[in-house]
């Protein structure tokens, strides 16, 4: 199969198609951008840096591999690896304008910066474990004030 470009199949999914040993045959408009130009070349970063073909190895005869919360430098975005009998086919979903449409429509409850932040590591994939602390707090949940007797 000969290296082609193709029109864009849509925006907010992009595509990429490797043979059997991993060399670009397709990419769509949105997989250029988030990839940069691989067309023709063995795909060795991104969601393919730590892949191995599994399927060959075990005879079936489709697999995949979800990626989630991969930072590139367009932004936040979750991959879907699917490999197949005639090489693997990769689908990026760019999340960063998603997440920002998510929090815009928060905007009518009076959220402070602090909370809209959280959520939005929250909707980026964080969990409150992961998210990232002020140095000298703890992770250790916050005890209530105590109240004086009555």
């Amino acid at each position: 199969m000969k290296p082609q470009r193709r029109h864009a199949i849509g925006s907010s999914i992009g595509i990429c198609e490797k043979d059997e040993n991993l060399i670009v045959q397709y990419q769509n408009d949105l997989c250029l951008r988030i990839c940069g130009d691989k067309l023709g070349s063995k795909c060795t970063h991104g969601c393919m840096k730590n892949y191995q073909r599994r399927s060959v190895e075990q005879g079936a005869a489709c697999d995949y591999l979800v990626i989630e919360r991969m930072e590139t430098d367009l932004g936040i975005i979750d991959a879907l690896v699917v490999e197949h009998s005639e090489g693997v086919t990769t689908l990026l979903f760019e999340k960063t304008e998603t997440i920002a449409m998510q929090i815009k429509s928060l905007s009518g409850y009076g959220l402070s910066r602090a909370e809209t932040k959280v959520v939005r590591r929250v909707l980026e994939g964080f969990s409150n474990t992961t998210q990232p602390r002020p140095s000298g707090s703890s992770s250790a949940p916050r005890k209530p004030p105590e109240l004086p007797p009555p």
